[in-house]
């Protein structure tokens, strides 16, 4: 999944970890939404996100993302799933 204007958040740091449902069956409507597991976030707000994760990382802990930027046609899937 691409999307112009949009960056993935693990390409600027790996090590925050993704547990992104909607790419999987395990979730509400027991069917995969999402083609892939990608966290895409605005460029400013994957940057604030890596920078609070390296905080984090200080003190032992991380984030977990588990969901982010939801184009169009993946919104319309859960629309249709309710």
């Amino acid at each position: 999944m691409s999307h112009p204007g949009f960056t993935e958040v693990t390409q600027l740091d790996p090590s925050i970890k993704l547990d992104i449902r909607y790419a999987t069956t395990d979730n509400f409507t027991k069917s995969k939404i999402y083609d892939c597991p990608n966290c895409l976030l605005r460029p400013e707000v994957a940057e604030a996100v890596v920078k609070a994760h390296k905080n984090l990382k200080k003190r032992g802990l991380g984030l977990k993302m588990f969901d982010c930027y939801r184009p169009r046609p993946y919104q319309q899937r859960l629309w249709d799933k309710v």
